[in-house]
C-alpha cells in the first residue's frame, strides 16, 4: 500500500527555503573530492562520476555541501552513461566520521529501489520495493528523500513510494552525497537540491 506523504510536492516548496542548489554550470561547489577513488568531471550542465574500484561502492560529495541539521527534502536527478543492471542513488544522514550513512538507490533494469543503512561493521536493508516511476536507460530518474526526526519518506519522480520509521533515531542531521556501485558504468547528475521543510 502506498504511504500517505506528509509533504505535498505540488505546493510545499512554495513555502520552503532552499538550503542548497546545484545545477552544475561550473564547479564552484567543488565536487571533485570523491571517496573510494572516483573519476569526476562537470560538463554541459551535468556532473559525471564513476568508481575506479571493481566490486566496491563510491560516494561523491562537495566541499560546499552543508551539514544538514533540520528536517529537509533532498533530491537529485540521475542517469547512467550506459545501460546497466547496477544500482546508484543518493546518500544522506552521513556522520562526520563518514562511515555511518543511509543510501536510497535504484536498479533501472529491474525497476526496484532499496533503502540501506551502512555502518563501519555492516550493511542493513531497511526498505525495498518496485516502482514504475523508475526510468529506463537513458532517461533520468529523480530520487528524493524527506527526513524528519525518526521518519523518512522516499520519492521517485515526485511520487512517494515508501516510508520508514526508526523510533529513537534522527535522520535529518548529517552530510549528503551521491552513490554508485562498481566501476564499469558512470552516473550523470543533472541537479541536486535541498529544501528546508519543517514538521
Amino acid at each position: 500500500m502506498t504511504p500517505t506523504p506528509h509533504i505535498s510536492l505540488d505546493n510545499q516548496f512554495e513555502k520552503s527555503s532552499i538550503l542548497f542548489q546545484e545545477d552544475f554550470n561550473n564547479n564552484q561547489n567543488r565536487w571533485l573530492n570523491g571517496e573510494n577513488d572516483t573519476e569526476e568531471k562537470i560538463h554541459n550542465g551535468q556532473l559525471y562520476f564513476q568508481g575506479r574500484d571493481d566490486w566496491d561502492y563510491a560516494i561523491i560529495s562537495c566541499e560546499a555541501c552543508p551539514y544538514l541539521k533540520t528536517p529537509y527534502y533532498f533530491e537529485a536527478s540521475l542517469s547512467t552513461h550506459i545501460e546497466t543492471d547496477e544500482t546508484y542513488g543518493i546518500v544522506f544522514n552521513r556522520s562526520e566520521t563518514l562511515d555511518d550513512f543511509y543510501i536510497f538507490i535504484i536498479n533501472p533494469e529491474s525497476t526496484k529501489y532499496y533503502l540501506f543503512h551502512h555502518t563501519s561493521e555492516e550493511w542493513t536493508l531497511r526498505a525495498s520495493g518496485a516502482s514504475t516511476q523508475i526510468q529506463s536507460y537513458p532517461e533520468s530518474t529523480t530520487l528524493g528523500v524527506y527526513a524528519n526526526k525518526d521518519s523518512l519518506e522516499l520519492y521517485i519522480n515526485g511520487v512517494i513510494v515508501d516510508s520508514y520509521v526508526e523510533s529513537g533515531s534522527s535522520f535529518h542531521p548529517g552530510f549528503f552525497g551521491l552513490y554508485t556501485n562498481n566501476s564499469w558504468y558512470g552516473v550523470n547528475v543533472d541537479h541536486v537540491t535541498v529544501y528546508e521543510i519543517g514538521e
